[in-house]
């Protein structure tokens, strides 16, 4: 009799064991299921691999090919070369980006080029499939189409970077090509600020100087013939462990003499 007891107490344990296993494993699978569909409903850009588009294009091409650049909502996704001073940009073929600097490996804010040369007015088109260089680029200055698209893809020594863009703007040519690897920390810190200030959108992403950034230029003539301004976008890289979920903003102040041009208000164009 105490045998049986023995027997019905272990049988009892292992029993409670099972059980607990059983809970363990389901909340294991709940927490792994959680991530997967919140991955799935909220991230809002899917890294796409661009290291061997580097490999095949720089056999195509006789100029140096840096990496690749891929703007999200745009079809802005090819190479960034290198403009040595054999390199004709004006008379270069194909849809390609390019930067001034030769780097091998990312650096901090690398500036990268484009051509716009068929979306200059001061009523840009939205995505037209007709436009193959940056023109592209001026769907930005709608709120309508910066609502879903938000990620820049840099590609460059074999890893693909991905960055958020925190400031869009048309700025004076000065203020756009400024060498971030000689600033110090409190210049980076006045760029980022001037940057954020600038910017036609208040994005709900912080930026600071420990963070790195990218910068995408092209030309515009929104505000008319004057050549003094480039549109800019600027973005921070992607933090470890940081999801790619879409992040608010709102239209600035600034926004208003913008939306005034798009509408028709040409009296607001700067000289």
């Amino acid at each position: 009799m105490p045998r049986k007891k023995k027997n019905q107490k272990k049988s009892k344990k292992t029993s409670n064991y099972l059980t607990i296993c059983v809970i363990i494993c389901a909340v294991l699978l709940l927490a792994f299921l959680g991530v997967v569909l919140y991955k799935l409903i909220f991230t809002s850009y899917k890294v796409t691999p661009r290291t061997q588009k580097i490999t095949e294009e720089t056999k195509k091409r006789s100029e140096e090919v840096i990496g690749w650049i891929k703007v999200q909502g745009t079809n802005i996704d090819y190479p960034v070369i290198y403009n040595s001073e054999d390199v004709d940009i004006e008379r270069e073929i194909g849809d390609f980006a390019w930067m001034n600097t030769k780097i091998d490996k990312l650096t901090n804010r690398p500036i990268i080029y484009g051509h716009n040369l068929r979306n200059i007015s001061s009523h840009p088109d939205i995505t037209n499939k007709g436009h193959t260089r940056f023109e592209q680029l001026l769907s930005f200055l709608y709120p309508s189409f910066v609502k879903n698209n938000k990620y820049i893809q840099f590609t460059i020594d074999g890893k693909d970077y991905v960055y958020k863009i925190f400031s869009i703007s048309i700025a004076e040519i000065k203020d756009i090509n400024i060498d971030m690897s000689s600033l110090t920390k409190k210049e980076m810190k006045e760029y980022i600020a001037k940057s954020k200030k600038d910017s036609y959108f208040k994005f709900n992403v912080d930026v600071d100087t420990n963070d790195g950034i990218i910068t995408l230029v092209t030309c515009t003539r929104f505000f008319g013939p004057n050549t003094g301004y480039d549109f800019k976008i600027d973005a921070r890289l992607v933090r470890n462990g940081e999801m790619l979920s879409n992040y608010g903003f709102k239209e600035k102040n600034n926004y208003k003499t913008i939306d005034k041009i798009l509408k028709g208000d040409e009296a607001n164009e700067k000289a």
